[in-house]
């Protein structure tokens, strides 16, 4: 049923979690000195080519099929609607653009200097915002207290986390569809959840 509704999250999820493990994970690699210095030019080679795509894959029916779904999606702009027109993709710079901007609003919104457009009731959405940003920031800053092994399954749910919620940004345009979406990433969330109380039991067992 998710595949048949959401044909298109399914190939971002599968296209963006590959590309956050290798990147992320050079970098991890590169930081602690566990690559020669081959790899790293590799590695900046990849992005190179990465980021110049155009250059060598026709990327147009990606951005007409992004710029269609845009165009379905905002056919109908409401209270909660937080992209009010059309931004048309170009080029792979006009897509990174894209994909910022959707993923902060889709994280962030409501925003509470958006008082015009925010009734009492969604106070819950902006409560509920705020705890999972606060869970990621704490996993992110507390991540140097777990062993090795720990760490690694903690990067990799926080991967398999951001690739999730930014493959779903892609085509959520109000805060209202965006709260259901947050739901497919909860499983992940609350297993990060587990990594963050274990962080929080071990660090206090130092103590005493």
């Amino acid at each position: 049923l998710i595949f048949l509704m959401h044909k298109n999250f399914i190939i971002l999820f599968y296209i963006i979690l590959p590309i956050f493990y290798f990147i992320i994970f050079t970098f991890v690699n590169i930081f602690n000195k566990r690559f020669q210095i081959f790899y790293f030019y590799f590695f900046l080679f990849i992005i190179l080519i990465f980021f110049n795509i155009d250059l060598f894959i026709n990327l147009s029916p990606l951005y007409e099929r992004f710029n269609n779904f845009q165009t379905g999606g905002l056919g109908i702009i409401s209270r909660a609607t937080y992209v009010q027109e059309v931004f048309y993709i170009n080029n792979f710079y006009d897509l990174m653009y894209y994909a910022i901007v959707q993923f902060y609003h889709y994280t962030f919104s409501p925003f509470i200097l958006n008082l015009n457009k925010i009734k009492i009731y969604d106070s819950i959405v902006i409560f509920e915002n705020s705890i999972r940003f606060l869970i990621i920031f704490l996993i992110l800053f507390k991540l140097r207290y777990l062993n090795n092994k720990d760490k690694y399954f903690a990067v990799v749910f926080l991967i398999s986390f951001f690739s999730i919620e930014l493959s779903w940004s892609f085509g959520t345009f109000n805060w209202g569809t965006a709260i259901r979406h947050h739901l497919t990433s909860l499983g992940v969330l609350t297993i990060l959840v587990a990594y963050l109380i274990d962080i929080i039991r071990k660090k206090n067992d130092k103590y005493y």
